[in-house]
């Protein structure tokens, strides 16, 4: 029987009963897995399923409603992240469903892009982080706005690019990513780039052409920003986010409920960004690209965790937890009572 583990890879089992431990019940597994060793690490990664459950469920919904289900095996997919793993000498294996609406699979995807970015902007002598964004726009034209956006950045792109050739002007160097805000009271939608560029002098030439080219109508100079870059790791992971801003959260040290989650307007931004790419480099070679690990290996001491979304936590054979996760209560009443499915 073959199953794919959390790399898309398959797993191979040669089992007739997957709770039995003997030799011929035995597992091959590909890859490497995941160490959970790190009780911080391990805790996290059920908070993100505890919300990617829950949201989930919520855009589920959603979906039926405003998209007629077009989404929905793709968000149920998602709700079914990681729900079982086999666990094996301190590492677990599972299936991701590398969805930009799970926030397991975005938080790892996240660490991969600073893994492999932050070596590169280490080098750079003094690097610019930009913010570029348009005027706020309404759910009914979100979709357009980023398109839009997209457009102009890439043709100032290839203008600067065609002037670096003719010897006019700087080679545009840098990463960016896209996102967006959602203003509860206003019912308006800001998206915008985060760029990390690797001198001042590029991020001048950017902001002007983003301005000259947008013109006053659709961007004022107030809405733009940048400063240099200090400390290239925080500001390359604050680059690199999820690409919406959904929450409104409590100060979870606090007691009393506030905040809140606005799933419609989640489900807006996702539909928004559908075929677009939300991190792109420009300007160099990113690093080589290293060989997936797909290692095999027989494993017969195994144990198989299912998660338990009463619990919020990955619960084994014998009743134990994965994590030890406990979810607080002000996350509990923002992911269930305080969800707004109706502001857009």
């Amino acid at each position: 029987m073959r199953k794919k583990n959390e790399s898309g890879e398959q797993i191979y089992t040669l089992a007739q009963s997957e709770t039995s431990h003997a030799p011929n019940n035995a597992l091959i597994l590909s890859g490497k897995g995941s160490d959970l060793s790190n009780e911080i690490t391990a805790k996290r990664r059920a908070k993100r399923k505890v919300i990617g459950n829950k949201l989930s469920l919520h855009l589920i919904d959603i979906d039926k409603e405003k998209g007629k289900g077009k989404k929905s095996k793709t968000l149920w997919n998602t709700y079914h992240c990681q729900n079982r793993l086999y666990y094996s000498e301190g590492r677990t294996f599972g299936k991701y469903c590398k969805n930009r609406a799970c926030p397991l699979c975005l938080s790892i995807r996240k660490a991969v892009l600073i893994n492999k970015y932050l070596p590169i902007i280490k080098e750079w002598k003094q690097p610019y982080y930009i913010v570029l964004t348009a005027k706020a726009v309404s759910a009914k034209h979100l979709a357009k706005r980023v398109a839009q956006m997209i457009n102009r950045f890439q043709r100032i792109k290839n203008r600067i690019k065609t002037r670096h050739a003719r010897g006019n002007g700087p080679k545009l160097i840098g990463i960016r990513t896209i996102e967006a805000n959602y203003n509860a009271e206003k019912k308006t939608y800001n998206p915008h780039f985060n760029f990390i560029v690797q001198t001042k002098e590029m991020a001048d030439l950017l902001m002007a052409e983003w301005l000259k080219m947008l013109t006053p109508k659709f961007a004022n100079k107030k809405g733009q920003y940048m400063r240099s870059i200090e400390n290239e790791l925080q500001q390359l992971i604050e680059v690199i986010k999820y690409g919406s801003k959904i929450f409104t959260e409590p100060d979870l040290k606090k007691k009393g409920k506030d905040g809140k989650v606005y799933a419609l307007a989640l489900y807006n931004i996702l539909s928004a960004f559908e075929g677009h790419r939300l991190f792109e480099r420009f300007g160099f070679n990113g690093p080589k690209e290293t060989k997936k690990d797909n290692r095999l290996s027989m494993v017969v001491d195994y144990d198989i965790y299912y998660w338990d979304i009463a619990k919020a936590d990955w619960i084994g054979s014998k009743g134990q937890s994965l994590t030890d996760y406990k979810l607080c209560p002000q996350l509990d009443y923002l992911i269930t009572e305080g969800v707004d499915r109706h502001s857009e």
